[in-house]
């Protein structure tokens, strides 16, 4: 028996269109800790073999406020596979550091960083 009875679930929301292509937000990044690496700020996967950054973006304005993004970033790897997954988590890292040029929210400027890849 099924320890959840889903015929009395309201539909699915169809809000949930995709975000289109260059729309420009502000995000706010939380990285979830998970106790390894420098400051505690990675997590290791199940198997122990990398380490990632586990990252929720929110975006803070416009039309798609309170929407959330899920990246998980593997940066330390022991596998070739993983060696190149970190080589191309640090080059989707490098926009984050350079996304605010001034010391306060009111001096930065602000630079279009993509929300995805496009394939």
């Amino acid at each position: 028996m099924c320890p959840y009875d889903y015929t009395e679930a309201p539909p699915p929301r169809d809000t949930m269109e995709l975000i289109p292509r260059d729309t420009i937000a502000t995000l706010v990044l939380h990285i979830r800790s998970g106790g390894v690496g420098e400051d505690g700020m990675l997590t290791r996967t199940s198997k122990g073999d990398a380490e990632m950054l586990v990252c929720e973006f929110t975006l803070a304005d416009g039309a798609y406020k309170g929407r959330k993004v899920f990246e998980n970033l593997l940066l330390e790897a022991t596998t070739d596979g993983h060696a190149e997954a970190a080589k191309i988590s640090r080059s989707n890292c490098g926009p984050f550091s350079t996304v605010r040029s001034g010391s306060s929210p009111t001096t930065s400027r602000r630079r279009r960083v993509p929300l995805a890849r496009s394939a």
